[in-house]
């Protein structure tokens, strides 16, 4: 197939660009990717980098908050932002007449922050009800439950959101002592995909990011794992979940629960083989956890899988929520279809209909300027380098029926699994 041609280049003060000019396309998608995850944080900070993206939006030194969201509007388009474990992105999505002015306005967000005190104050509160709201949502809060199960103290175990008594701890000083540690250009990259010029684009960045350097307090950038995709870390680089089991109790209508097997790594060779085995389990509607628990039995509504990869670590999940009679029911349904995978292994149908998927999903996916942009954004900032679409396709076709059996016998022990549930479950056994 033929793929869009790809540019990078660096400025001057380091930081990296990646593009994916589209001139078939109207749109132009940019995102500025920042090693600013909840990882970074202390048990102190919990829930410090997502309020800080929360405050980017509410005033520069320059801008009120009311004229960032109103100069947002004027551009016809969408400027937002989000935080994960690993990484925050500041991103705009508009037509191409309006990308500098989007630019100009998220490097004045990114680099003059007012940092107001009342604002703070605000905005500390708005992530508060954020986290109540949060935990009022079963289906959401089971899974950073399951990441506390497996995950324990290490960071990788805390909410993105932080909690309730971390956030109301957070003040100005500390708000601005993590932003001087890990906004910095070493520590960023730009993607951008759609209908632009190149060279007109990094000139603007050139313009607009240049003068920004690092602070003595910069947080060091360690850039040795996963370089490669396809080169398998290191076991002692990986972080191995825990095989522990949390339930909170809680008055619901259904019983929402999590079981977690050990994933892979991001640059892992066996990732697309994981993928794969997501798609046979629980992934689809063909799945076979769909297919047993609720189009052959109606046991539940919601029932999936899926794979989450960090830079060391990964896991697999599986959800579903139930009525609590149907709890212990579905679980041993789900029991016996790992069992039946150990014992038999999956179908050459099965495969195929799974690298499928994946391929098709994939493609489809990159007709987006958007998916375009955070394909670049998180390969490029996490892996150090962005796999061409042939190659990720080469690589999906190259797994074969033992590989996918080799990996089911390593981690879908139901006895050795991680677990979360809330709902109404007094003793779980």
């Amino acid at each position: 197939m033929t793929e869009w041609h790809m540019e990078e280049t660096t400025l001057s003060n380091g930081m990296r660009l990646i593009f994916e000019p589209m001139d078939q396309v109207k749109s132009v998608s940019i995102g500025i990717w920042l090693l600013s995850g909840s990882r970074f944080e202390t048990p102190e900070e919990a829930g410090i980098g997502h309020l800080i993206e929360h405050l980017m939006f509410k005033g520069t030194e320059t801008m009120s908050a009311r004229e960032i969201a109103e100069a947002i509007d004027s551009l016809g388009g969408h400027v937002n932002a989000f935080t994960t474990k690993e990484y925050t992105c500041y991103y705009a999505k508009t037509l191409p007449e309006f990308v500098e002015p989007a630019l100009r306005l998220i490097a004045d967000m990114l680099l003059h922050p007012k940092f107001d005190p009342e604002e703070c104050e605000r905005e500390r509160m708005v992530v508060m009800e954020e986290i109540r709201l949060y935990e009022d949502t079963p289906d959401d809060v089971v899974h950073d439950i399951l990441a506390k199960a497996a995950w324990g103290n290490h960071p990788l175990g805390r909410p993105v959101l932080g909690t309730y008594d971390t956030v109301s701890e957070i003040d100005r000083d500390r708000i601005r002592s993590f932003y001087e540690r890990y906004y910095v250009p070493e520590r960023a990259l730009v993607s951008g995909a759609g209908c632009f010029e190149v060279k007109r684009l990094v000139r603007i960045f050139e313009e607009l990011f240049s003068g920004w350097s690092a602070s003595s307090a910069a947080a060091p950038v360690d850039r040795k794992k996963g370089k490669k995709t396809g080169e398998r870390l290191k076991a002692s680089t990986h972080v191995r979940p825990q095989r522990e089991r949390i339930t909170r109790q809680k008055n619901t209508e259904q019983v929402h629960f999590c079981l977690g097997a050990e994933g892979v790594a991001l640059g892992d060779e066996d990732v697309y083989t994981f993928q794969i085995l997501n798609e046979i389990l629980g992934g689809g509607g063909s799945s076979r956890l769909f297919q047993r628990v609720r189009e052959e039995r109606g046991l539940a509504y919601s029932i999936y899988s899926y794979l989450s990869s960090y830079t060391d670590a990964g896991l697999f999940t599986i959800y579903a929520g139930v009525n609590p009679s149907s709890f212990r029911e579905v679980l041993d349904i789900i029991a016996n279809e790992m069992r039946a995978l150990n014992e038999e292994g999956i179908t050459e149908k099965e495969l195929a209909n799974a690298k499928t998927l994946l391929k098709s999903d994939l493609l489809l996916g990159l007709e987006a300027t958007s998916a375009r942009m955070s394909r670049l954004g998180k390969s490029g900032l996490l892996l150090g380098r962005v796999p061409g679409i042939d190659e990720v396709i080469s690589k999906i076709d190259a797994v074969t029926l033992d590989d996918v059996n080799q990996v089911t016998r390593r981690v879908m022990i139901p006895d050795e699994l991680t677990m979360s549930v809330v709902g109404p479950v007094k003793d779980l056994d």
